[in-house]
């Protein structure tokens, strides 16, 4: 839900935005979102799919996320060019809508475990994953570049 969410929310702030900096904002809401989701995705897989038919659900899964990148110029391409590019952000909010009200019937609440010692990342592990990682994108961009 949180992913869909701040889905939502950069899809919005978009289709709104009047300035560059802030489609760019709403972009890395998106990415944000879409790190969320990923994961998620195979997650549930693994969770709720018996075991007969995970190896065919990981491949449903694995081929929705490599069809974007596919598809999505040309499609992207296609509204900007005939309705305007702000639609390539609105056509998208009520497939997200549909999106959530079918994960939140369908896909079940698993309650979180009571213990004190949870496995999960902090504001600074995050932080600097990202530092890590825009270091390292940087450094093998320059490195290319000679």
């Amino acid at each position: 839900m949180c992913q869909h969410l701040l889905f939502l929310i950069a899809l919005i702030i978009d289709a709104l935005a009047p300035v560059f900096p802030l489609l760019l904002l709403g972009r890395a809401i998106q990415g944000l979102g879409t790190s969320i989701a990923l994961p998620l995705m195979f997650n549930i897989i693994l969770q709720e799919v018996p075991t007969k038919r995970i190896g065919t659900m990981m491949g449903v899964g694995t081929l929705i996320t490599a069809i974007g990148p596919a598809v999505g110029p040309t499609f992207g391409g296609l509204i900007a060019t005939t309705i305007g590019w702000r639609f390539v952000f609105i056509i998208l909010i009520p497939v997200l809508l549909v999106s959530l009200v079918t994960g939140l019937a369908c896909i079940p609440s698993v309650p979180i475990a009571a213990d004190d010692d949870q496995a999960g990342l902090g504001p600074l592990d995050v932080f600097l994953m990202v530092l890590g990682f825009a270091g390292l994108i940087f450094g093998i961009s320059n490195a290319s570049a000679g």
